[in-house]
Order: C-alpha cells, then sequence, then structure tokens
C-alpha cells in the first residue's frame, strides 16, 4: 500500500489550496531520413504536475513535511496525493503514484517562527 500525502492539518483538507495544476501530454518526436516527422504517446494517460505553496506553517508542520520529504527520498518514494475540489461540496481526487517532481524542500522564513515551503509534485501516467 503506497503512502498518503500528510495533511498538515488535519481535517481541513482545503489547506492545501490554492494550488497549481498543469496537464501535459508526453510525446515522442521521430524524424525519419526522409524528413518525416512521426509521432507517438509515450503514454495513455496524461501526466500531471501540480505546485502546492504552504505560505505560512509552523514548526511542527514544517516537521511533518520535512520527514514525508525524507521518507519519500525525494524524488525516488510514491504516494497518493488527495485534492479537493474549489467550493464547499467539492470531491476529493486522489492520484496515485506521485512523486515530488524537486531534489530539495525549497523553505523560507517570512516572519519569525513560521515557515513558507514550496512543494511540486509529479503524478505519473499509468
Amino acid at each position: 500500500m503506497a503512502a498518503s500525502f500528510p495533511e498538515i492539518n488535519p481535517g481541513h483538507i482545503y489547506f492545501q489550496l490554492p494550488f497549481t495544476e498543469v496537464v501535459e501530454f508526453v510525446v515522442r518526436a521521430v524524424t525519419l531520413e526522409c524528413g518525416i516527422t512521426v509521432t507517438h504517446a509515450e503514454h495513455e494517460d496524461e501526466m500531471r504536475r501540480f505546485r502546492v505553496r504552504y505560505d505560512s506553517i509552523d514548526r511542527d508542520e514544517l516537521t511533518v513535511l520535512e520527514d514525508f520529504f525524507e521518507e519519500m527520498r525525494g524524488r525516488t518514494g510514491e504516494f497518493d496525493f488527495p485534492v479537493k475540489a474549489d467550493g464547499p461540496d467539492g470531491e476529493i481526487t486522489v492520484y496515485p503514484k506521485t512523486r515530488f517532481d524537486q531534489d530539495e524542500l525549497e523553505i523560507s522564513y517570512p516572519e519569525p517562527g513560521r515557515f513558507s515551503v514550496d512543494l511540486k509534485f509529479l503524478v505519473q501516467p499509468s
């Protein structure tokens, strides 16, 4: 069973909003000797990238993220990433086969005792 991205503020999954989502399709282009270029899809499914920014979290919440990042060994480990749609009745979509799309955490210190973390995720195609 895959690990699941931790809830920073339990019961408040919307704390991850806002986030940026990009949908990409992976294609391969091959140019033949005759000059014709042939393209084909590498995967049936699209590839999704997410960027989530936690602007003001405390030391305990930062520790949860740091520990999870270490547990996943950065880009290496896979986990389930839950995303709640906008609005009060937004459904939760869980993206399996998600991994970090960065080698280290980007942490800044906007004010004493508060931290800002920028996270990038890649949902691998099936």
